[in-house]
């Protein structure tokens, strides 16, 4: 009998340890299934949130230019839908206005850079657009600030028809790829590597965007394609040559220089360099002239450029042309002749 009462008094203590444990694995289920609901629902909302705050580059840009130099003023226009940035190029000035179909902007001074041997064509790829969940009414727009050392852009945020200048930034390297603008960390980067951030070089600048008037007047007339031509200023007619030392460790030795001859005529302009490594000749074509400077391209080839400055009676040459030639980048002197 007291062998019993033992075996009983076993198998209660058995039974009440199984319930112990089966209650205990059940509230841990319970609380492991909510801790998983909550890290769900906080993973749903942290992807909705990263939604809400990048903006992003778009892509299929249709884009619409005449960079011709038979009018006093080259247009670029670029449109997302119903939204168009015009853009003109007056001499060395440039200008905007935005057109969301609805109504169009007043004209203002925009600032763009080209570095030495980039044309309109080539700086019209370094233009990007960036909306957030394609909103039209407001977004970011950065143009090419570049140099020959840096890769910098000057950047406008947008927000319907008014446009605002933020500054001036540069990117660590040349690297190409989509950019993106983060609104909680206030910074833009190369959504290809985020690790590559635009860090801002130059604050705000009011002083430079006082248009010319002559511009404005120029820009709001009925017909822009209507203007007079800008025929080329007849100073620059003529034959620019130079020589320069291609061997420099042979100096002493005539073979070691290069001759530079830049024939710009009425109807064509011809370039030719020649050096005992090279003899290379090619028909260029303007396309920005005034009365300081004249921008040329190849032939076929714009990313081929030429740049001839003059300062009173001197004129220097340089452009991605001749580097490609010679391996160099130099600024050759010449004189007219």
């Amino acid at each position: 009998m007291f062998i019993i009462k033992i075996m009983l008094l076993m198998d209660m203590k058995h039974i009440f340890y199984s319930i112990l444990f089966l209650t205990a694995f059940l509230s841990c289920k319970n609380t492991t299934s909510a801790s998983l609901v909550q890290e769900q629902e906080s993973v749903a909302a942290d992807t909705k949130n990263k939604d809400n705050y990048i903006y992003t580059e778009v892509t299929g840009l249709k884009r619409n230019s005449d960079y011709s130099t038979a009018s006093q003023m080259q247009k670029l226009e670029l449109t997302y839908q119903s939204l168009t940035l015009k853009i003109r190029y007056i001499a060395d000035r440039s200008y905007i206005a935005l057109d969301n179909g609805k109504a169009t902007s007043d004209w203002q001074q925009l600032k763009v850079n080209f570095y030495y041997d980039m044309s309109f064509a080539a700086a019209e790829k370094e233009i990007h657009l960036l909306l957030k969940d394609n909103d039209l009414t407001k977004g970011y727009v950065l143009f090419p600030a570049f140099t020959e050392q840096y890769a910098s852009y000057f950047i406008y945020y947008f927000e319907k028809n008014a446009l605002r200048y933020l500054g001036n930034y540069e990117a660590a390297d040349f690297n190409k790829g989509a950019f993106a603008f983060n609104e909680q960390s206030r910074e833009f980067y190369r959504s290809s590597d985020k690790g590559s951030k635009l860090t801002k070089i130059e604050q705000v600048d009011r002083a430079s965007f006082d248009p010319v008037a002559a511009d404005i007047k120029l820009l709001k007339s009925t017909n822009e394609n209507g203007a007079k031509p800008a025929a080329i200023n007849k100073e620059w007619l003529g034959t620019y040559k130079g020589s320069f030392l291609r061997l420099k460790e042979e100096s002493a030795d005539p073979r070691a220089w290069g001759e530079i001859d830049l024939s710009i005529g009425k109807e064509s302009v011809k370039f030719h360099l020649d050096s005992y490594n090279e003899n290379v000749a090619k028909e260029m074509k303007i396309v920005f002239a005034d009365a300081q400077k004249i921008r040329l391209v190849a032939e076929g080839n714009d990313k081929q450029v030429l740049t001839l400055l003059r300062d009173k009676n001197k004129y220097q040459l340089s452009g991605s042309l001749i580097e490609t030639i010679v391996g160099l980048r130099e600024i050759y002197e010449l004189d007219k002749k």
